[in-house]
């Protein structure tokens, strides 16, 4: 996990839960595994650091510098654990500020070995069915492969603006976005004074679903022979830089 802004490590809501709920799709798995939660900065959001966090789009200033941190560090830590245990594979997962860490570090990792991504309440989100004068969402038209829960027909852009292309080449088919109503940050408000839906996806259990998805697609890979079916002992692991052995998931 990369955190989202503010969020303590070890110790914050959204870890917590995920280290939750991804405990249980391991077991399930029948897979020793490791959650852990990425170790960067992930700066607050404050009024002192918010507009210039707004106008560069979070590329740079205090914000920026947060972010570019985390991707050094997630870099590196890919780089180490793949060389330690060339069989690791990994579920990456990104709430608000940390969702734009995971998707800057993705060229570290090998595509192959990325099972899962999730983001929740991004803030460069892209829904270009979203966009315009009653948008094809709202008639159920066009939705991108990647929308999970975005229940708001009307959200497109995040409030940094969007990424585009928003699915990493390559990686087409493993993403899951989720987006709460009334999330200012993600786009589903547009009203900065209405920001009530990011700070809920650890109790609607949006971090409980992307947990069933990513053990979904493990079950895949296994069927598919990328993961030996005798997978029991193997090591799963979510994101940090603990040591691990043999073959695991990392998220």
């Amino acid at each position: 996990l990369a955190r989202g802004s503010g969020q303590p490590q070890d110790i914050g809501d959204t870890f917590l839960e995920l280290r939750k709920d991804m405990a249980m799709a391991a077991k399930e798995a029948q897979m020793s595994y490791r959650i852990t939660d990425l170790d960067y900065e992930a700066i607050a959001i404050t009024p002192g650091n918010a507009l210039g966090t707004y106008v560069s789009a979070g590329q740079a200033y205090s914000f920026g510098k947060s972010v570019a941190g985390g991707v050094k560090e997630l870099e590196h830590y890919a780089r180490e654990r793949t060389k330690s245990c060339p069989n690791t594979y990994w579920v990456l997962a990104g709430y608000s500020q940390g969702a734009m860490v995971i998707q800057n570090s993705l060229e570290a990792f090998d595509p192959s070995k990325i099972v899962y991504i999730m983001y929740f309440g991004d803030p460069k989100l892209y829904l270009p069915e979203g966009e315009g004068f009653n948008p094809p969402a709202c008639r159920g038209d066009s939705l991108s492969e990647y929308r999970v829960n975005v229940p708001d027909c009307d959200t497109d852009n995040g409030i940094l603006g969007a990424r585009k292309p928003y699915q990493y080449p390559g990686l087409e088919g493993r993403y899951g976005l989720w987006c709460n109503n009334d999330d200012f940050i993600c786009g589903s408000s547009k009203n900065p004074l209405i920001t009530g839906g990011h700070s809920l996806y650890e109790e609607n259990g949006s971090i409980r679903t992307a947990s069933t998805y990513a053990l979904r697609h493990l079950k895949t890979l296994r069927r598919k022979g990328s993961i030996s079916s005798s997978a029991k002992g193997q090591n799963i692991s979510l994101s940090s830089r603990k040591s691990v052995s043999e073959d695991r998931l990392d998220t």
